[in-house]
């Protein structure tokens, strides 16, 4: 095992000193000393209670039972008690009593003087955390990254920044609410955007009485630098004008779908639109074998003019018959423009031009003004980069005119519609015109049939007919200013780890992760694909991979897709009678059973299905009965070892792991330093994800790093190939920023519609590629058809598999790469945890509530898979009463959590998936985007305890906090001052 010998270090975009510059201990201080003088007091009310009821049973007279009675009321609703109905009670009371009723009025006078003087103390703060919010909103980094996030909260911190706290009103709050998220996100977080958060490139060393160190520039403000890029769906947004237009068209290069075969009397072949892939079938006919010959012998592409030129000499028909006979066969996605380009590719915009200088050397209308406009958008970017923010704005107002500008020519060129040249703020007022008078016909008509008139447009019953999938771009140019770049900043900062010590780290992360192989990522989709092909085709079969790819689709994905829909709808309660839900065992019974039946329609046995689940079953077991005893109450950590988790699988039901040999593997893990008992600096870390190797997590950056990292990755992966095998890129034709990065493999796949930066040898087009099964390893394998060669296709992208095409996630089945996860032994640590606990993410939870407290979990005292966490249903949140003030839920809500337990640093998840499965979505209308993401909150601080209550009325069904960790005291410093870092660590085996 091998550590790979760069670490890409993500960093905060400002240190924590700079975040908590207002000290709140004093506040902290006091909220803690009332909340034990709070709690003291109830026990003493309680006692006195008690007494006071024996009391009141001892007394002969009824009206003087009720004078003590009165006092008693008083004091157990926490009246202030008048002085009349203490002067009648207490004559009555004996004078060990009558003390305790003095000793308790005196007892709450003076905590009641004290909640006061820490209520005003409150306001102070308060104060002086809006005064300290308004000077962040200054800092140039936050503003610079808003300037490409949200322009309208930039605009709007110019007011906030120079009111009085004191006059506020509702802009200002709603203004605040956004800063501190954004504020938040760019001091805690490590999500590279922009400058809220930077990138550094580490490095392995030898540092004696040390584990990691960082260097940078004293001089802070200089040591970030910004790298701006084009956004790639402008690229998508040319090549849809380019191909719509009759001027450019002819000049642009087409190429034959990769996947086209004959069968018999008809073409058949996938194609791609939008990332949607479809299977077209067409009819086969001379012209068609016709252009299919001419077009594949010119492998590179042949120009859509010259095509048609030469079909001309073979087929008398006229040459408009013939252009528009091609435009439908590119519609139909038979034949595809290729611009030379890849929407991968960092730098699309300079190999554009390099397109477009022979397009002007045609004399092309408005070619060299869009070469003029694309040249000045890259020397202008260079400049953003370095800009202030008003220079910024400046810019990039400027930018986005010019190129608007030349797109809105070349689309009047093109001859395409007018009203998608319009504005938004046009569309919008000529839609509010179109309503006002459209209210004005139907009032006059109205009146004049005396009644409301409705208009219905009937539509006739749907004519059966088979569906033909058609490419249709949509050429409205929707971008706003700030999709134009993205951006990414460096901290120049000599970031460097010991290589030993982190050597030592990664070896017992990766021993714990081949422990959990036989739960590995897309394992039971792959035992899938190898049950279906036998039971499909038989084990010594080949077949071609587009013929699986639809077969395997047509008769498993797509009733799965179904299923889950069904399942879906049923959750959510549109249709209660399609399932029922018992508590104990989860979504089951004869519907669950029917559904059951349609998503595997016999292909693997329920007999297998129930030995795969009764193994994970056996392992789960196993592993929470050899844990210690442990409890959800007062556990805060639990401490486990390699060596236990090796004799937990060693159970006849789990097969020993074993390692595939050369691979690589990836984590991101927050490392930090700790001291040990004899001084010596250890090195920790707080696992966040493992991931598949292979740069796959470096890849998004490795435009802005050395170019050496991207040749050491590229070497690397080349290492791993075994011989007489193809080591392939997966691709399919998504537009996600997240995904630009090089070649990482030697080879790409080619298929429709796709993103290609390597040259055309180096493409394989999808079509080249069979399926077999290998029974003795019980795999399915994929082979290059013309070599016979074993081929293992990668995902090196960032974009989740949700977003990519069918196709492409069926490709990553045959990977080399492995997903193996900590996740096993985190739910069964878990399940000791809570056994009486069923899903707490759902409806499905108990009918009584319960805060259920989740532990530390620590792997070999080194690193840390799970955070201390509190799971807490919507109904136990603490909601603040209609009398409260901002100073009385302050301290009720740091009651309520001290109470739990609950750290005071945290992050809070108001829901925790992006697409809010099995949720109704009437739970879930209020959630933004972003509201799947941690929220940092200190309840230290009133600005954060304020916004922990707006998020608490979007929160679905259950609130997750988890505890701040690394702690505050132990984030790794730059220049003496704390920043938030999360490593990208890779390794090859």
């Amino acid at each position: 095992m091998r550590v790979f010998p760069y670490l890409l270090a993500r960093i905060g975009g400002g240190s924590y000193e700079h975040l908590t510059q207002v000290d709140y201990r004093e506040l902290s201080t006091r909220t803690a000393c009332l909340i034990t003088r709070r709690n003291e007091k109830q026990r003493l009310k309680e006692q006195l209670c008690a007494h006071l009821f024996e009391c009141i049973k001892n007394l002969p007279d009824q009206k003087i039972q009720n004078q003590v009675q009165n006092l008693r009321r008083d004091i157990f609703n926490q009246r202030p008690v008048k002085p009349q109905v203490l002067a009648t009670a207490k004559p009555h009371l004996p004078a060990v009593l009558t003390s305790e009723v003095d000793e308790y009025l005196v007892f709450a006078a003076e905590l009641q003087a004290e909640t006061e003087r820490a209520a005003a103390i409150y306001e102070q703060f308060l104060y002086t955390g809006r005064r300290h919010l308004q000077q962040l909103a200054h800092d140039e980094n936050l503003q610079k990254g808003l300037v490409l996030s949200s322009q309208s909260l930039l605009n709007a911190l110019k007011d906030y920044a120079r009111q009085d706290p004191d006059s506020f009103r509702k802009k200002e709050f709603q203004t605040e609410q956004s800063l501190l998220k954004y504020i938040t996100r760019m001091y805690t977080k490590t999500s590279p955007f922009s400058t809220f958060n930077n990138l550094a490139l580490g490095t392995l060393g030898s540092l004696p009485g040390k584990a990691i160190q960082i260097d940078a520039n004293p001089d802070t403000e200089n040591s970030v630098v910004g790298h701006i890029r084009l956004n790639n769906n402008l690229f998508k947004y040319l090549k849809d004008l380019f191909t719509a237009s009759k001027e450019i068209y002819p000049h642009l290069l087409l190429r034959a779908n990769p996947t086209i075969a004959q069968e018999q009397d008809q073409y058949v072949y996938l194609t791609n639109h939008n990332n949607v892939d479809a299977f077209q079938r067409i009819p086969a006919s001379p012209v068609l074998g016709l252009v299919l010959q001419l077009v594949q012998a010119n492998p590179a592409g042949i120009r859509f003019g010259a095509l048609a030129e030469e079909i001309c000499e073979y087929v008398d028909a006229p040459a408009e018959n013939i252009q528009s006979y091609l435009r439908q066969l590119t519609g139909y996605g038979f034949l595809e423009f290729d611009l030379g380009v890849s929407g991968t590719d960092p730098d699309w915009d300079l190999k554009l031009l390099d397109q477009l200088a022979y397009l002007a050397q045609q004399q092309v209308s408005h070619m060299a003004a869009l070469t003029e406009t694309l040249q000045y958008i890259r020397q202008q970017s260079s400049q953003y980069a370095q800009a202030t923010v008003p220079e910024r704005q400046r810019i990039l107002n400027e930018v986005y005119q010019r190129f608007r500008n030349i797109c809105m020519k070349l689309h009047e060129a093109a001859g395409l519609p007018e009203i998608e040249r319009k504005t938004p703020e046009e569309l919008q007022a000529e839609w509010l015109n179109s309503q006002k008078e459209a209210a004005h016909q139907q009032k006059e008509n109205g009146r004049q049939a005396g009644e409301t008139v409705l208009v219905v447009e009937k539509v006739g019953p749907a004519k059966s007919k088979e569906v033909i999938f058609e490419h249709k771009s949509s050429t409205y140019f929707s971008f706003k200013p700030e999709q134009l770049f993205y951006e990414d900043s460096i901290r120049e900062a000599a970031v460097q780890v010991d290589a030993e010590k982190l050597s030592q780290l990664v070896q017992n992360l990766f021993g714990l992760l081949q422990e959990m192989r036989p739960f590995r990522g897309m394992a039971d989709e792959q035992e899938l694909m190898f049950s279906y092909f036998k039971k499909k085709y038989g084990a010594g079969s080949r077949v071609n991979l587009l013929q699986f790819y639809e077969d395997f689709y047509r008769e498993i994905k797509k009733p799965e897709a179904e299923w889950l829909a069904k399942k879906q709808q049923a959750l959510t309660g549109k249709d209660n009678n399609l399932l029922q839900t018992n508590p104990d065992e989860g979504v089951d019974n004869s519907a669950q059973a029917e559904l059951n039946k349609e998503l595997n329609p016999g292909l693997l046995t329920s007999e297998q299905l129930s030995q795969s689940g009764q193994k994970n079953k056996a392992w789960f077991q196993k592993m929470v009965a050899a844990l210690p005893e442990i409890s959800s109450e007062g556990i805060n950590q639990v401490d486990l070892s390699l060596d236990f988790i090796r004799q937990v699988n060693q159970t006849p039901f789990i097969p020993a792991p074993e390692s595939v040999g050369a691979n690589s593997y990836g984590a991101f893990v927050q490392l930090y330093q700790e001291q040990d008992e004899t001084g010596e600096w250890q090195l920790k870390g707080v696992l966040n994800a493992s991931l598949a190797g292979y740069g796959k997590m470096l890849s998004r950056f490795l435009y802005i790093l050395p170019k050496e990292v991207t040749q050491t990755v590229r070497g690397w992966n080349s290492a791993l190939q075994p011989q007489n095998s193809l080591f392939i890129e997966n691709g399919d034709a998504s537009y996600f920023n997240a995904n630009l990065h090089p070649p990482l493999m030697p080879a790409e796949i080619r298929i429709p519609g796709g993103h290609n930066s390597l040259p055309v040898a180096q493409q394989f087009p999808v079509s080249d590629f069979e399926v077999r099964v290998d029974e003795p390893a019980g795999e399915i394998q994929l082979f290059h058809k013309e070599t016979g060669q074993r081929s293992y296709v990668f995902d090196l992208g960032f974009q989740g598999h949700s977003g990519r095409s069918q196709l492409f996630q069926l490709l990553d089945k045959f990977t080399r790469a492995e997903y193996l996860f900590s996740y096993p032994v985190v739910s069964a640590v878990n399940a000791a945890v809570e056994p009486n606990t069923v899903n707490i993410n759902t409806e499905a939870a108990n009918p009584e509530p319960q805060l259920i407290i989740r532990p530390r979990i620590v792997y070999q005292n080194q690193l840390v898979l799970q955070r201390k966490g509190w799971y807490v249903p919507k109904e136990l949140i603490p909601k603040r009463q209609p009398d409260m003030s901002d100073w009385s839920y302050f301290l009720a809500i740091n009651e309520w959590r001290q109470s739990h337990g609950i750290a005071d640093e945290v992050y809070v998840t108001i829901s925790q998936n992006r697409q809010q499965t099995g949720i109704d979505p009437e739970l879930t209308k209020k959630l933004g985007r972003d509201d799947y993401k941690p929220q940092y909150i200190n309840f230290n601080n009133p600005l954060l305890a304020h916004l922990f209550e707006k998020l608490l009325t979007k929160v679905p069904h259950t609130l997750k906090i988890e505890e701040m960790l690394p702690y505050s005291p132990d984030l790794l410093k730059i220049n003496n001052q704390r920043f938030v870092t999360e490593f990208v660590v890779q390794w090859y085996n």
